[in-house]
């Protein structure tokens, strides 16, 4: 998976002039370990409900990175 968010940040700056940036859908799977990954490749992290969320605090995910819609 680590290779695939590099590949991806490469093709946005090679094929998308303007600023970018990544986000992993929490549900898609997530769990303390993928928040925490997602975090370590600087990447948004959506979240659907309080569970995902609970999930993402436990994963230390900082607030700022939790998109929430509703």
């Amino acid at each position: 998976m680590d290779s695939s968010v590099a590949a991806y940040r490469g093709a946005l700056k090679a094929h998308y002039p303007a600023a970018s940036d990544i986000t992993y859908a929490g549900k898609a799977f997530l769990c303390k370990a993928i928040a925490q990954w997602t975090q370590h490749h600087h990447l948004w992290l959506d979240c659907t409900g309080e569970g995902e969320i609970a999930i993402a605090v436990a994963g230390n995910v900082q607030r700022e990175n939790i998109l929430c819609m509703e």
